[in-house]
């Protein structure tokens, strides 16, 4: 065979080769699937295993509802945090009223979603573990069927959040007298 036939063999080999060696998790997950996925994994375990178990187990920080960032919490629809496997200061404590350092309500807002859709998405400022400040946040939240309660799953984002995009530019127009 000639030289140039040879070299699109050549060249696919090399592509395929160079594509089997880089990790699978250089391409990152897909963070928003990986929610959904845990929330629905946290919903069958809950109905499994039974609230009081699955409550213990979804509190436990080094345990199997945690994945890299992500990790599942549980409010009652009244408010109340049933468990967060790093902020137990929280768990018991009612949260309805608890602001981002934003200041958006956002377990009414997980409250909202989870009355009115079922599940859906909320963008807020939260606390990272083992770190200082506040960082942009997005969490699924899923109602659990028959229960009086919600689960959530989240990732950090690495931009703001868009709500708090859109706040920060119309409240820019606003004091520069464009609009």
């Amino acid at each position: 065979m000639t030289k140039m036939k040879l070299m699109p063999i050549r060249m696919l080999l090399f592509l395929f080769l160079a594509f089997i060696a880089i990790p699978a998790d250089a391409f990152g997950s897909d963070k928003s699937s990986d929610c959904v996925e845990m929330a629905e994994k946290a919903e069958a375990f809950l109905q499994d295993k039974g609230k009081d178990y699955a409550l213990k187990v979804f509190s436990v920080s080094k345990g199997p509802f945690i994945d890299r960032e992500l990790y599942v919490f549980v409010c009652s629809m009244d408010g109340v945090m049933l468990a967060h496997p790093y902020r137990r200061d929280l768990v018991g404590q009612n949260v309805v009223a608890l602001k981002d350092s934003k200041g958006k309500e956002i377990f009414q807002e997980f409250r909202k979603v989870a009355e009115e859709r079922g599940s859906g998405w909320v963008d807020y400022w939260w606390s990272k573990p083992g770190e200082q400040g506040q960082f942009a946040k997005m969490t699924y939240i899923k109602r659990i069927p028959d229960q009086n309660l919600y689960v959530g799953v989240g990732y950090y984002q690495e931009e703001p959040p868009i709500g708090a995009q859109t706040r920060a530019r119309s409240h820019a127009e606003e004091y520069s007298g464009a609009r």
